[in-house]
């Protein structure tokens, strides 16, 4: 009996779900262009001080819906949601918007 009280805990233990790196697989230098792309527009438009990363994510989602590259953007988020957020299946889109930007 002690042992099947034992065995049911451990199988209930919740794993956090991995987090996946959409640019794993990429090159160094468009790894680098990336960074520089998120950089350059957390200055336009990231965070306030005292803002929430969800505050701050909102912000930044809005400005990139009303920005020149609003259709690429759209395209590129409609892809994540109808996925699941699976980034590798968007790889297409995320290029479109890339160069847009």
């Amino acid at each position: 009996m002690g042992i099947a009280s034992s065995s049911s805990s451990r199988n209930d233990q919740v794993r956090p779900e991995k987090v996946v790196d959409p640019t794993a697989d990429w090159p160094d230098f468009a790894k680098d262009l990336v960074r520089e792309m998120e950089r350059e527009c957390n200055a336009i438009a990231g965070s306030k001080e005292g803002d929430t990363e969800e505050e701050a994510d909102a912000r930044f989602r809005e400005f990139m819906r009303r920005g020149g590259c609003k259709e690429a953007y759209k395209a590129f988020e409609d892809c994540l949601e109808e996925t699941g957020n699976v980034p590798k299946k968007c790889r297409e889109r995320f290029t479109l918007l890339f160069k847009c930007m």
